[in-house]
């Protein structure tokens, strides 16, 4: 997909390959210096140059791929893998876990059939968390190299920059975009079988309708891309879930995973997203003179939608400075005790 290739279409100077956009852009980019409420009454119209044959392939490859995530889901669940991942003592301890705390809640008292699905409840978290830090680490590495070659353009105007931000693509933008619907996708299909709050699932609908839209129209995909960073938080925070299964709260892996989730969420998500909104909305003048009413709509829908998150984004960063705050109470209470209980006779419960 190259939008430079255009016959009898020239830039300035005779060098073939000038976008149509360009040509109307350059003559009405100074008018367009103001917000234009136009584009907010486009977003209630149909798309203008998605065809039905490519949102159709965009879906079936979107779930394509989410079929691919839960084959690997179902490899990972197989006893023998999990114990090579996580070791055999350490699965036996998170499914020693499942099952008293299944008998404790009552719902292992009907009979073995109840405690055993409990137990299979745990495995497929841990599965995911398993699938989620290995797809997430591969997403974070492709969207921020995306992001940056094209971001880092020689043109020589800003017109022409932000021409090269709404109309470059690429295939590995393509299928970074497609792997991280395919992941949200094949998540949405665990929360209906592992229960979520009501929202992730509107988090998750977001992100399939934005980024749905930006593949089928072929646009903005550097906007994505930069937006696409936030999931580089998912490591950390499926670091702690699986420290919190396999009972290691108090480890070292715990407190790293902590430490690297708060400051991942104070750069990527509370940090990245107001900067990204300024930069959108600073584009959106010169995306409204292109006379292209998906570019426009996609960044309208990419800045409310990017609103949500942030709001969202600090709601969890709050739950997760208040838990820091709590364990580091804790620790420090416990130093204080441990002192305290050693210094009269030198006991070894140090």
């Amino acid at each position: 997909f190259d939008h430079t290739k255009e016959e009898g279409k020239q830039r300035p100077g005779g060098i073939p390959g000038r976008h149509p956009a360009e040509e109307r852009a350059s003559k009405r980019f100074t008018k367009a210096a103001c917000f234009n409420m136009t584009p907010w009454v486009q977003l209630l119209q149909l798309p203008s140059s998605i065809t039905l044959y490519g949102l159709l392939v965009t879906i079936l490859r979107m779930l394509g791929v989410a079929l691919l995530f839960c084959g690997i889901h179902a490899v990972i669940m197989q006893t023998s893998v999990l114990s090579v991942l996580v070791g055999k003592s350490s699965l036996d301890t998170m499914d020693r876990k499942d099952r008293e705390h299944s008998l404790a809640t009552g719902t292992g008292s009907a009979g073995k059939k109840d405690t055993e699905g409990n137990k299979q409840k745990g495995r497929h978290e841990m599965a995911q968390d398993l699938v989620s830090s290995a797809a997430s680490v591969v997403m974070l590495a492709l969207y921020s190299w995306t992001a940056w070659t094209m971001g880092t353009t020689d043109s020589a105007t800003d017109l022409e920059k932000v021409i090269h931000r709404v109309y470059d693509s690429s295939t590995t933008s393509y299928w970074t975009l497609q792997l991280h619907c395919g992941y949200t996708v094949y998540e949405i299909f665990l929360y209906l079988y592992l229960g979520k709050d009501f929202l992730m699932y509107v988090h998750h609908a977001c992100v399939l309708l934005n980024y749905v839209y930006v593949l089928a129209a072929l646009k903005c995909h550097f906007y994505a891309c930069w937006l696409g960073v936030v999931e580089g938080t998912n490591p950390c925070l499926s670091g702690l879930y699986i420290c919190r299964r396999l009972d290691l709260k108090h480890s070292l892996w715990a407190m790293w995973s902590g430490i690297l989730l708060f400051f991942g969420f104070l750069v990527l998500r509370v940090v990245n997203l107001p900067v990204f909104l300024y930069s959108l909305f600073r584009d959106l003048p010169a995306v409204q003179s292109f006379d292209d009413p998906d570019a426009a709509r996609i960044v309208l829908m990419g800045g409310s939608t990017t609103v949500f998150l942030w709001t969202l984004s600090c709601f969890w960063f709050w739950k997760i400075a208040k838990g820091m705050v709590k364990n580091a109470r804790a620790l420090i209470q416990k130093g204080d005790g441990a002192q305290a209980s050693v210094a009269p006779g030198r006991e070894k419960d140090e």
